[in-house]
């Protein structure tokens, strides 16, 4: 197996939280998972180790604090790369250092939505980049492996047989999440969590386990995450929850088995008054293994 390195702030923090069920696994992008099978070292970028096979980063700017110590090779998976963008094209001084620093020390950098890849490579194309590579000695490839989350816990908490409530739920901690909506059907009950009301991860399923269904509603802004909600769908699909969604770019990468995309809050009202119900479907794509599988090619070239 090769020396493998997965680096992420507060690392052994979130380790600690996860194994306690504060904090769902799959938010550290594969790092929880690959450290359990003992396929990498999961470590922070103060204890990046020199002469790693393969170095793996989840955020762009902890690159910064391990030059002169990368492996032989680097990869990042890309989380929000538009955000980076979108910055370097507001302050054109200072476009080409924000590719260098964030993009152009990686030999791989895995998007996870193809809503990403546009963007990025417009970006990258429109910069110099022989006078990068004479820098770096590298030019990155792009893949796309959408996110993934994991269901163990899910699956733990629906053993408790837990009660059905008269509620739908909507969740989530991005800075795009909205929580409030035009719904005048008072027999109607959406119940936020996330919005000044967070909670543990497993104390969060057992409220999305016992609603009629998951309501999510993202904007587009300068603070947002590229994938502003991802996570939380796929929570509740793999509950097995219908989910109701305003677009998203990112919906394109997944199965829409179950989910129903409304454009205005009057839709989504005509939505939620039909008493929608779960209807059996396949819920591998949406998994860690298919997920883990995509992202070991790309680490060990396969």
């Amino acid at each position: 197996m090769k020396k493998v390195q997965f680096v992420i702030d507060d690392a052994y923090h979130f380790k600690e939280i996860t194994d306690l069920g504060m904090y769902g696994s799959h938010s550290m992008l594969g790092a929880y998972h690959f450290d359990k099978k003992n396929w990498c070292e999961l470590v922070e970028p103060k204890d990046i180790k020199s002469g790693m096979d393969v170095i793996i980063f989840n955020y762009p700017a902890l690159i910064m604090k391990g030059l002169g110590k990368l492996g032989k090779k680097s990869v990042l998976i890309n989380i929000n790369s538009n955000q980076v963008i979108t910055k370097a094209i507001k302050n054109p001084k200072k476009s080409f250092i924000s590719a260098l620093q964030f993009f152009s020390v990686y030999d791989d950098i895995v998007c996870l939505s193809v809503c990403q890849v546009e963007p990025l490579k417009k970006f990258l194309n429109n910069l110099p980049s022989t006078l990068i590579q004479l820098l770096t000695g590298r030019h990155p490839k792009i893949h796309v492996i959408p996110a993934a989350i994991d269901e163990t816990m899910i699956r733990q908490i629906e053993k408790q047989n837990l009660k059905q409530g008269n509620y739908y739920l909507t969740s989530g901690k991005d800075a795009g999440r909205v929580f409030k909506f035009n719904i005048k059907d008072k027999t109607i009950k959406i119940k936020a969590i996330g919005n000044g009301n967070s909670l543990p991860y497993n104390l969060y399923l057992k409220e999305l386990l016992q609603s009629k269904g998951l309501i999510l509603k993202s904007v587009i802004n300068s603070k947002s995450s590229d994938l502003s909600g991802v996570t939380t769908f796929m929570e509740g699909l793999v509950a097995k929850k219908p989910v109701f969604i305003n677009p998203q770019p990112w919906l394109q990468d997944y199965p829409m088995n179950n989910v129903y995309v409304y454009k205005s809050d009057k839709e989504l009202e005509k939505l939620l008054k039909q008493n929608i119900q779960w209807k059996e479907c396949d819920l591998s794509y949406f998994l860690m293994p298919r997920y883990l599988k995509e992202l070991k090619k790309v680490i060990y070239n396969n």
